[in-house]
């Protein structure tokens, strides 16, 4: 399926820091939980997704639509989902102590909606 992603102008630096923080702490991390397989996962069930900013640390919100934007004009209609894609950790150091309510490392991003 063809996806077309529009990353909103008010997120884009703040997608560069995520994709760096991510280069970083991806050995600490499962690699079903980067912020690329999120993505990779919302392409294969959306045609159009649009990514903006969210107060999170390298953390996004998004929306989803199931229409192609060819054939259905995205502005004209409600998105079929909305929901973020959270970062669960805010540094390397973070990464390697266990989760304070979980006793769990933490995993990196989440999808949540």
């Amino acid at each position: 399926m063809k996806c077309t992603i529009e990353l909103v102008d008010e997120a884009k630096d703040d997608w560069d820091k995520a994709l760096k923080y991510e280069s970083r702490i991806n050995p600490y991390i499962d690699p079903a939980s980067s912020l690329s397989t999120k993505i990779i996962s919302l392409m294969h069930r959306y045609k159009y997704i649009k990514i903006g900013t969210d107060y999170t640390p390298f953390s996004f919100s998004f929306a989803g639509w199931y229409s192609d934007p060819e054939l259905i004009p995205f502005q004209e209609t409600k998105p079929d989902i909305q929901g973020g894609i959270i970062c669960h950790s805010r540094s390397e150091q973070e990464l390697l102590e266990p989760h304070h309510t979980s006793g769990k490392k933490h995993t990196g991003w989440g999808i949540h909606t």
